[in-house]
């Protein structure tokens, strides 16, 4: 065989060689993709490592007084409360329009107050001004009834002409007429001057019903003003000033009364649960604290869920804070 061919020969051997090699390295890493990846460090060790989010322990739910849209969040999440303040408004779309009109219907019953008291302002000028002139043309009217019955007796007895004596009768007439109207007049002014005094009363009456049922009104948004139940720290909220929240809403709010006492709220696979038991000892390490980590213990909670409890000298967690748990296996 000559040379150039064992040359050749030695090259297709490299290459087949080197190509076997790349496959094995493939199929290597082919496995490496396919296996589940590790969620924790295996039981072997004697340990696991779990991930989950950092709350406050004890926390309590807060519910929606009513339906409504939440109108403004007072407290930040993650922010000191105290008993009874207020944590968020609802704004009830029934009970907001009855407070608007209640609102309308008191302005209109004020503005009838008002324009009443100067209509009866003005009724009673009317009526004291026609009583006046009634009384004064009242003597005018007696003088020239007078004048008429002198002016009679004189014309019986020859004493005065006749169109003297039809003079003054028709000046008595037209003095009775004027009176009488004058006095009409007064009578019908009293009479509006009365009419309007009821008018007023209802308008106020109307006016202190009205104020009533603002109360009511305003006491009714007050039930959707949700306060917190104690003092501590606001650890969550289920919906964003501008969210609709449905009646019945039992967790919209939860506050704990203290935020130095956390827990992790874990949530392990099948096979990491069966290993965790009440009281295992473990460290907490918060992603945002990495150097700092925390002695802590295993607690199965009453409705099933497992939690790593731990304490805080001082305030650390803040909202949507997480921490990697490591579990001692006994």
């Amino acid at each position: 065989m000559t040379r150039g061919k064992w040359l050749a020969l030695a090259v297709l051997v490299a290459v087949a060689a080197g190509s076997a090699t790349t496959w094995a390295l493939l199929r290597r890493a082919k496995s490496a993709e396919s296996a589940p990846a590790a969620v924790a460090t295996t039981a072997s060790a004697g340990e696991i490592t779990l991930m989950g989010n950092v709350a406050p322990r004890d926390a309590v739910l807060v519910a929606a007084p009513v339906e409504g849209i939440l109108e403004v969040l007072e407290v930040p999440v993650g922010g000191e409360v105290l008993m009874g303040q207020i944590i968020g408004r609802l704004i009830n779309k029934d009970r907001q329009d009855a407070s608007d009109s209640a609102e309308e219907q008191l302005t209109a019953a004020r503005e009838r107050v008002a324009n009443t008291e100067v209509q009866l302002t003005a009724a009673r000028l009317e009526a004291a001004r026609a009583a006046a002139e009634a009384t004064a043309t009242q003597g005018d009217m007696d003088r020239a009834r007078a004048a008429a019955e002198r002016q009679e007796i004189l014309f019986k007895e020859g004493a005065t002409a006749r169109n003297t004596y039809e003079q003054a009768k028709k000046d008595a007439a037209a003095r009775v007429s004027e009176y009488t109207l004058l006095r009409e007049s007064a009578r019908a002014a009293e009479e509006r001057a009365k009419t309007l005094a009821g008018d007023l009363d209802a308008a106020k009456k109307a006016v202190e019903n009205q104020t009533k049922a603002i109360e009511t009104a305003t006491a009714n948004l007050r039930i959707g003003e949700v306060v917190s139940p104690m003092d501590g720290v606001l650890t969550s909220s289920k919906v964003v000033p501008g969210d609709m929240v449905p009646e019945g809403t039992k967790d919209l709010f939860s506050v704990a009364p203290n935020a130095l006492r956390l827990a992790v709220l874990l949530e392990p696979d099948p096979s990491a649960a069966a290993v965790l038991r009440d009281g295992l000892e473990a460290q907490v390490t918060l992603a945002t604290l990495p150097d700092s980590p925390y002695p802590a213990h295993i607690v199965r909670t009453q409705d099933g869920r497992w939690e790593a409890q731990f304490e805080t000298p001082e305030l650390v967690w803040r909202p949507g804070d997480q921490a990697s748990v490591r579990i001692r296996l006994p």
